[in-house]
């Protein structure tokens, strides 16, 4: 999909509402509302309605799909950052316990043998 801002989306709905009410307001004009007596006519009208009643249907299926399609996109850089700040945090977990090892004096002896064999390889 496109990165398109959301008010793009919404002014084309805008202009497919108006154009469902106008065709609405046509049809009204044209038979004068004498549906009522005449369910011939009501037919008429219904069938026509029709058209809009299938793509309004259609616009929100792909507005549906699409949503979904943002979502999951979202959710996926929501886990991608997730299993960054989870690394992050158990390297830096990581290094504290090594900073609170080095200070501590009842691990003095340990960090000194160790020096000791790095230093005689």
């Amino acid at each position: 999909m496109s990165n398109r801002p959301w008010y793009v989306f919404a002014g084309i709905f805008g202009v497919l509402v108006l154009l469902f009410f106008a065709h609405l307001l046509v049809l009204a004009g044209a038979v004068n509302w004498q549906f009522v007596n005449s369910p011939a006519r009501a037919r008429d009208i219904s069938e026509a309605l029709g058209l809009f009643s299938a793509l309004f249907s259609g616009f929100a299926a792909f507005g549906l799909l699409y949503t979904i399609d943002l979502q999951r996109r979202a959710l996926h850089v929501q886990n991608q950052d997730a299993k960054r700040n989870t690394a992050l945090q158990l390297r830096l977990l990581h290094m504290e316990l090594l900073k609170l090892s080095i200070h501590d004096q009842d691990l003095h002896n340990v960090w000194s043998g160790a020096r000791r064999t790095l230093c005689d390889k």
